[in-house]
């Protein structure tokens, strides 16, 4: 797979077939596959048809999916399971850029503890459906700077989390988490039996949302 996204060019489709994958990493802080640079979509047959599990374990803090640098990535079509909780930042995907968008894609951490989705940036996660993930999408800003900014209510310049399933047998840590001066719109969504927070200065250091 990587193979293929590294022979990509920009707006090409990566199509990964029906079927159960384990994703590995022997380094630390090295995902099992990275997208940078280039913007592509990394597309499944679908939920539960093509899963991903994660057995990168505690080597990588940016696992299994890390896409960088780049606009208009889509990852859409995928089940993604497994993921074991280390720190904040493991979850199944890692996102940064621009108009970056996450579909029709599911995350069930049940028994794990992992996250679903650290985002940076601005882009769209909807219609996915986060199953018992320690924290469904945790947003991240830039701290100081975003709030040297002024207000960008109604534009795309932030974090859009809609038409999405939050199914969870224990509260954990919620749907939501933001920090760092994070903006995001999280409209449009079922949520049961968790709640959606926030981080500040009260902890980490970061600035609030």
């Amino acid at each position: 797979m990587q193979a293929a996204i590294d022979t990509a060019n920009e707006g090409d489709t990566v199509i990964v077939p029906e079927g159960d994958c384990t994703w590995t990493t022997s380094s630390e802080n090295v995902p099992a596959v990275e997208i940078s640079g280039k913007g592509i979509i990394l597309k499944g047959m679908g939920v539960d048809l093509t899963v991903i599990n994660d057995e990168t374990g505690t080597l990588s803090s940016q696992r299994p999916l890390r896409i960088s640098g780049t606009a208009n990535v889509r990852i859409t079509g995928f089940t993604f399971q497994g993921m074991k909780k280390r720190n904040a930042t493991e979850p199944a995907i890692v996102v940064s850029g621009t108009d970056w968008r996450i579909d029709h894609c599911k995350f069930d951490a049940a028994g794990t503890m992992g996250r679903g989705i650290v985002a940076y940036g601005t882009g769209v996660v909807d219609h996915c459906t986060f199953k018992n993930t320690y924290q469904g999408v945790s947003i991240m800003g830039d701290d100081d700077a975003s709030w040297e900014r002024p207000l960008s209510l109604g534009s795309k310049e932030a974090v859009y989390i809609e038409d999405c399933l939050f199914d969870y047998s224990d509260p954990f840590d919620g749907a939501l988490d933001a920090y760092a001066g994070a903006r995001y719109v999280f409209r449009y969504n079922t949520v049961l039996n968790t709640h959606a927070g926030h981080h500040g200065r009260d902890s980490g250091g970061y600035r609030s949302v």
